[in-house]
């Protein structure tokens, strides 16, 4: 029996459009992970970096582009668990975006962006994998604690 399922593109696109956090993972002697937020426009997932003060992000940003980014909706974030866990992975390489207009960005950033220096990178994947859940209830928050 099959745990899970993948996701067609149709639905793998309403995923990623449905939700705006994920993991951003960088690989390298000292791998790193941090949550972020992202923008889905014109079919790429848009990161924003802000560059001041410059942090640990922009460290591993200088060091290597190739990336992994991670959006996860996991049952516990749905009304009484019925929606099941389900996972976007996208692997791939982080690009400056240089025309905001591309993705629909046109408007001015307020200035407390501007002065932290926001650079906008879009992700250009090479692989995209997607699971979900099949089992209904799911077993792990079933079952019952022993006394």
């Amino acid at each position: 029996m099959r745990l899970s399922r993948q996701l067609t593109d149709k639905q793998r696109e309403e995923f990623i459009k449905a939700n705006r956090h994920g993991i951003l993972a960088f690989g390298g002697r000292k791998p790193y992970a941090i949550p972020m937020g992202y923008m889905y426009r014109n079919g790429a997932i848009v990161l924003g970096f802000l560059t001041r003060p410059a942090g640990r992000k922009l460290e591993y940003l200088a060091r290597s582009r190739q990336i992994c980014f991670t959006i996860c909706r996991p049952r516990w974030f749905t009304p009484d668990l019925r929606h099941p866990c389900t996972t976007v992975i996208v692997e791939g390489r982080l690009e400056e975006v240089a025309d905001h207009t591309k993705y629909g960005l046109t408007g001015k950033l307020p200035e407390s962006l501007k002065n932290r220096g926001l650079r906008l990178l879009a992700i250009k994947s090479n692989a995209i994998g997607s699971r979900q859940c099949t089992r209904k209830p799911c077993e792990l928050f079933e079952q019952k604690e022993k006394p």
